[in-house]
């Protein structure tokens, strides 16, 4: 709860801490492959969310490049469920043709990355990220 108003009601600041915060636990969670305690599910609510607030633009251009660590270790440790928000985005799209942009975008943001906690492997990410966010933003109405 804590962690989802600092990412939703406070100003760019509160916002990178709370990326910085997800990034850390994230890593440790996949790090220590702590899949059966409870502490695994926590962070999980926060991928959608993150993806939600960067493709609806609710998070400033400026800070995406802070907040592209915290998406890259959600996505490597929840990586079937962010299979599943990219399926249910590109069902819910009634255009083909930009369903078919939106399905490429996110084929680019993972191509030849291995997800894991590899600085080399996050930097490329990051680049990734930059772009993607450019193609998705340029086309892209998430409601």
């Amino acid at each position: 709860m804590s962690l989802e108003l600092g990412l939703t009601s406070f100003g760019q600041d509160v916002i990178i801490l709370c990326c910085d915060f997800i990034q850390v636990m994230g890593t440790h969670i996949y790090l220590y492959n702590i899949r059966d305690l409870p502490v695994h599910d926590l962070l999980q609510p926060f991928l959608k969310l993150l993806m939600d607030l960067m493709l609806t633009r609710q998070i400033n251009s400026e800070i995406l490049p802070n907040c592209s660590g915290a998406l890259y270790i959600l996505i490597s440790v929840y990586q079937d469920m962010y299979q599943q928000l990219v399926r249910s985005l590109l069902d819910s799209q009634h255009d083909p043709v930009i369903a078919a942009r939106l399905a490429r975008a996110f084929t680019d943001l993972t191509a030849n990355i291995a997800l894991d906690t590899n600085r080399m492997q996050r930097n490329k990410f990051r680049d990734n990220f930059d772009k993607f966010i450019a193609t998705v933003r340029s086309f892209l109405v998430v409601k």
